[in-house]
């Protein structure tokens, strides 16, 4: 935040939020927001978005319910272990919001080891949307970032500070996208 750095990024936060409000209007009141490392920007922002929007509507995220992983790809034991016992209790969350599409796919491993199924249990969202997300079983809903763009927006950025002498930094965010597949459903 204090550097002078031109930057492209998909909006996490609002990316998070996009999921968090899909699961609410699929009548989800109970949520575990997974995230790695909140020292990665990207980890930050997106459990960020999903507490702001579940304040928004009256729904706590209270620390038993906000879990951080050591790793953004491998979900670490301790953190699997809290999530398992979470997940095993009577008023156990019936939505998992994961800012990753590894940590989704944890997820979706823990919830099958503690005996529960998706998306009748607990519905999963996940971040990233790569080619393998509609492959899983089932098909993860998640927030697709817009990679090519992502991708062409610097180059445009470098060629008009060559070009045109531009050199003031500037902070882009692109648009992420709700991708709906079939890891959520209504709570039962």
């Amino acid at each position: 935040p204090n550097t002078e750095v031109a930057t492209v990024d998909c909006d996490n936060f609002r990316g998070a939020r996009q999921a968090v409000r899909h699961l609410i209007e699929l009548n989800h009141r109970r949520f575990l927001v997974l995230s790695g490392p909140t020292n990665l920007s990207n980890a930050r922002d997106r459990a960020a978005g999903a507490a702001m929007e579940l304040a928004v509507h009256g729904i706590p995220l209270g620390d038993r319910d906000s879990f951080v992983s050591k790793d953004s790809v491998i979900l670490d034991e301790d953190t699997r272990t809290r999530m398992e016992r979470r997940l095993s209790e009577p008023d156990r969350p019936t939505a998992v919001v994961a800012g990753g599409f590894y940590l989704a796919m944890a997820a979706m491993q823990v919830v099958r080891r503690t005996g529960l199924s998706m998306p009748d249990d607990v519905s999963v969202v996940g971040f990233d949307d790569p080619a393998s997300a509609p492959l899983l079983d089932p098909p993860l809903t998640t927030v697709r970032q817009p990679l090519q763009e992502m991708a062409a927006e610097p180059y445009r950025m470098v060629r008009e500070a060559i070009v045109g002498g531009s050199s003031q930094p500037r902070v882009v965010q692109l648009s992420a996208e709700m991708v709906v597949r079939g890891s959520t459903a209504p709570p039962r």
